[in-house]
């Protein structure tokens, strides 16, 4: 294939939801929706490649005081910078963001990343956090179908 017009597939999918409950709280939180980061073809001479998705959720019982955080973990890469998506032995930067400015990379608060919250959720109503990815241009990538798996923890 010629080197200038090599593309691949990335996708960045999230697929685990969690949730914790304070104890003391009567809360019911849970997670109704997720619309997984799909960043299309990525061209390695290219822009960057940015893609959107979301995650909703709903809380039932709230009392005042009441709280949701939501934290992602690092997926396949040892850290929150930068995250990484694999194709067999290959693998792609990327990252995952709270903010359409790309800035403020979504975690668990630690080593430089921000978590959603704490915000006190109306009742029954559903609640649309979005998300926003980029991967990096200029990543000399092989060719295939990227991914990772990250894991969303919701805590009340």
């Amino acid at each position: 294939m010629n080197r200038f017009t090599r593309t691949l597939l990335a996708i960045a999918a999230l697929v685990s939801l969690s949730s914790a409950a304070a104890p003391a709280s009567a809360a019911t939180c849970g997670f109704t929706a997720v619309a997984g980061l799909s960043f299309g073809a990525y061209d390695v001479f290219g822009p960057n490649v940015d893609a959107a998705g979301s995650l909703t959720y709903v809380c039932t019982g709230v009392l005042p005081g009441d709280n949701v955080v939501i934290t992602l973990e690092t997926g396949g890469a040892s850290s929150f910078t930068p995250r990484q998506m694999q194709s067999g032995p290959y693998r792609l930067d990327y990252n995952i963001f709270l903010d359409a400015t790309r800035i403020s990379i979504w975690g668990d608060g630690t080593a430089g990343s921000v978590f959603y919250g704490p915000v006190v959720p109306p009742e029954a109503l559903p609640i649309v956090v979005p998300m926003y990815g980029r991967i990096p241009s200029g990543q000399d990538a092989h060719v295939g179908v990227y991914t990772d798996t990250i894991i969303v923890t919701m805590s009340f």
